[in-house]
C-alpha cells in the first residue's frame, strides 16, 4: 500500500518511518514538508494512503488536503496533528479526511489504522504475522 508523508518534522518523520517499517503491506512512496512539494509529489507517486500534518513549511496541510481529495481516484487521508481542536477536526472530516489523530496522545493509532487498511485491501499485515 503505497503510503506518503507530508511533516515538517525530521524527529516526528524518522519515528514514523521506524514505526511503520513493521508494516509488510506499507511503502513509503515520498516524503514533503510543505504544501507545493507535497501536492507535486503526491501526483507523481499516487499513493494509497496520506498521512498529513496540518502544520508545514510554508503553508497549511488544509490546502494539501483540499488539493488531494479533489482528485478523481482521492487517497485515504490520515491527518496526524498537535492542533486537535475540534474546528480543525471538523474542517477536515468536510474536505474528506478519513481519520484524524493527535499527535500528543493518538500517535500509534496511525499503525493501527494502516494495519486495518491492510486488511481491508488484502494485503498481508505486519511483519511479525499479527
Amino acid at each position: 500500500m503505497k503510503t506518503f508523508i507530508v511533516e515538517d518534522s525530521v524527529l516526528v518523520t524518522a519515528y514514523l518511518v521506524e514505526m511503520l517499517k513493521g508494516i509488510r503491506c506499507v511503502e513509503i512512496v515520498g516524503h514533503a514538508t510543505n504544501p507545493g512539494d507535497a501536492i507535486a509529489r503526491i501526483r507523481d507517486s499516487s499513493p494509497e494512503v496520506i498521512i498529513l500534518d496540518l502544520r508545514l513549511s510554508g503553508g497549511s496541510g488544509i490546502e494539501v488536503l483540499e488539493r488531494v481529495k479533489s482528485a478523481e481516484r482521492p487517497p485515504v487521508v490520515i491527518v496526524l496533528s498537535n492542533y486537535a481542536y475540534a474546528e480543525y477536526r471538523e474542517r477536515c472530516r468536510e474536505l474528506g479526511a478519513e481519520y484524524f489523530f493527535d499527535k500528543a496522545f493518538e500517535f500509534d493509532r496511525v499503525a493501527e489504522v494502516l494495519q486495518g487498511l491492510c486488511g481491508e485491501k488484502g494485503f498481508p499485515g505486519d511483519q511479525t504475522g499479527r
